[in-house]
């Protein structure tokens, strides 16, 4: 099996919201200037195999080595709502543990990557989840886990790839790509303004696939869709199967930069008119080419011809270069009928227009669990709808 990247990080979010105080429950919760609760977290991060990874600690941009775990809690016990972290001594932070208090909210965030997290990979799901549930008992009479989960990054894209759905979605809280859900079930059943109600319900009473494992003590519900986050294939495997799981059970939104069928809006930067191309972007050296597509599927020639002498000489007349070059054609359908052709003669792909003038690309770059969907009819984008019904 390939060694993890220095890269590879995985993230963990456990979000805690304070119960308003029931005398005054308008007034704001400064639950952070009771030091206890700060050091009670530190107790319970020492007591998980990952507190080892950790040698500096302090207010955010100021932290300092400590010996012990009593050190530890003074430098970040502060009082005020600071953000503070304790983190290991490398200069990349490949291991770090950062508290942000707000004024009736906690924010923890876990984030282990390179050798710290080629040491904890079989068992770091567990341990955020140990530490979750220790912190959620230390505030059982305060506080509950709004939401909690895991998920995997690679840092120089920001992203983990995935088989994703098309349209790929996004829920306003929890991250889709999720590895590792918590799930507080007396804290969504409660009167808080933040709790979930029905949808917790939903997601811990629905069908999980064979190999993600659900257990459930005290209230909190914990789900873990893969054993090792070092096996790539098997965090791919979960990462598509918790996005669909979501999307199944929870309000989400498309992705922005995507429609309702999936196809992937282009972006082009700043563009200009460029013969025999339609539209050149400097800054990318992207070039555009509109052709037509006949009736019988078939390319009028003259328009594909001056595409493919751009492209075979990789630049314009005038010298510019063209690193990459789309075609356009008229209506998404075509996208269907000319793309294999164009693959095979080296474009970069086919793109169609909107109302709006920007292009879309029904394939775009991207890891999918199924090819892109043709629509007919009622499916239809509505300015699809009106370019067929005008023909």
């Amino acid at each position: 099996m390939a060694a993890l990247s220095d890269h590879f990080f995985i993230w963990a979010i456990l979000e805690f919201a304070f119960h308003p105080d029931a005398k005054k429950p308008k007034a704001p919760v400064h639950w952070y200037k009771d030091r206890k609760y700060v050091q009670g977290i530190v107790d319970a991060l020492a007591r998980q195999p990952f507190f080892g990874e950790l040698k500096l600690a302090g207010p955010d941009g100021e932290a300092v080595r400590f010996k012990t775990v009593d050190e530890a809690k003074k430098l970040v016990a502060t009082g005020t709502d600071d953000g503070v972290a304790l983190q290991d001594v490398d200069g990349a932070r490949k291991a770090v543990f950062r508290i942000a208090p707000f004024d009736g909210s906690m924010e923890i965030r876990i984030r282990i990557g390179g050798a710290p997290l080629r040491r904890h990979r079989k068992t770091i799901l567990d341990q955020i989840a140990a530490l979750a549930t220790d912190v959620r008992e230390q505030l059982a009479r305060v506080a509950g886990l709004q939401f909690g989960y895991a998920f995997p990054i690679d840092q120089r894209t920001n992203v983990f790839e995935y088989p994703r759905p098309r349209p790929p979605r996004e829920h306003a809280s929890i991250a889709v790509s999720s590895v590792l859900d918590l799930i507080d079930l007396p804290f969504h059943r409660s009167k808080h303004a933040d709790a979930a109600g029905d949808g917790a319900e939903r997601l811990v009473k629905s069908d999980l696939p064979a190999f993600a494992k659900k257990i459930e003590k005290d209230g909190l519900v914990v789900i873990r869709w893969v054993e090792d986050v070092g096996d790539l294939n098997d965090l791919a495997r979960g990462a598509a199967a918790h996005e669909k799981w979501i999307g199944q059970h929870l309000p989400t939104t498309i992705l922005h930069g995507f429609n309702d069928l999936g196809d992937g809006l282009e972006v082009r930067g700043d563009v200009q008119p460029r013969p025999p191309l339609t539209l050149y972007a400097r800054d990318t050296k992207t070039g555009y080419k509109a052709v037509l597509v006949l009736p019988d599927g078939t390319i009028e020639e003259s328009a594909w011809n001056d595409a493919k002498r751009v492209l075979e000489a990789r630049k314009l007349p005038d010298g510019a270069p063209v690193k990459h070059l789309k075609l356009v054609v008229p209506l998404r359908e075509h996208t269907f009928e000319i793309r294999e052709r164009a693959r095979k003669q080296g474009f970069a792909g086919v793109l169609y227009p909107d109302d709006d003038g920007e292009f879309w690309d029904t394939d775009p770059p991207g890891s999918w669990a199924a090819p892109p969907r043709r629509a007919e009819g009622p499916d239809e984008p509505e300015a699809t709808r009106r370019k067929r019904s005008s023909r």
